[in-house]
């Protein structure tokens, strides 16, 4: 067995687009990751998403440039030839999951879970470290309940 898998908490670099390629629809948008170094300098990589679905997904109205959000999935670089003819490397991420970060708005919950479709490959609840979290694949599917205020972190 082996394993290939990228987790990214970024910033959206621009608003998320959703196109239909045959009956699947691809919500694509980019994420960057900024590091400053120790010379106080900021390098910012940055990661070309796209997040495959069996129905269209409104998820996408939330994801818009400036959100802060938590990805996981599976990582590919590609080559390409920029505009001024150099051969350039294109990091790349097909997303299993996603999670809005940052604060509160009037109409989507903090920190809400979404993935595509579950398929045979995947389920709707995975085990984590002996916790089951859920995925929503939807804002239908989103609860409504407000307990995760009374967290303790």
């Amino acid at each position: 067995m082996s394993l290939l898998k990228m987790v990214i908490i970024g910033h959206l670099g621009r608003d998320a687009t959703v196109r239909q390629v045959n009956d699947m629809y691809v919500v694509s948008f980019s994420v960057a990751h900024s590091v400053r170094n120790r010379m106080g300098e900021n390098t910012t990589t940055w990661v070309n998403c796209s997040w495959w679905h069996n129905r269209e997904p409104k998820v996408a109205q939330y994801l818009t440039k400036g959100k802060q959000v938590y990805i996981e999935g599976t990582p590919s670089a590609r080559l390409y030839t920029a505009q001024d003819g150099s051969t350039r490397v294109s990091l790349d991420c097909r997303v299993t999951s996603l999670r809005l970060l940052g604060g509160r708005s009037d109409d989507m919950p903090t920190e809400t879970t979404f993935s595509p479709e579950p398929t045979s490959e995947t389920s709707s609840t995975e085990q984590t470290s002996g916790q089951s979290q859920t995925n929503y694949s939807s804002q239908e599917d989103i609860p409504t309940d407000d307990s995760a205020d009374d967290l303790p972190f």
